[in-house]
């Protein structure tokens, strides 16, 4: 397996009480944290790889759904500490 999946002992419960043990590949998700100016500005998860491009596009998401320009300049980022 790749570093994106893992294989791991799952359990799979049936609705007449009966379960069940088998391997299966699950996804590997670890925290990312973004900082602006040495402050935390949000912590998601992602699976491992390519985080410049994952943190390129959430910022600008938080672009197109930020407040109009005029209550941007309202809006406080976070300073450094």
């Amino acid at each position: 397996m790749g570093r994106l999946t893992r294989r791991m002992s799952t359990a799979r419960y049936a609705a007449d009480g009966s379960s069940a043990t088998r391997e299966d590949a699950l996804a590997v998700e670890e925290p990312l944290e973004i900082r602006v100016n040495g402050a935390s500005l949000s912590v998601t998860m992602r699976s491992p790889g390519d985080d410049f491009d994952l943190v390129a596009g959430f910022l600008v998401c938080l672009l197109y759904t930020s407040p109009s320009p005029r209550d941007r300049t309202r809006t406080r980022m976070p300073s450094s500490a």
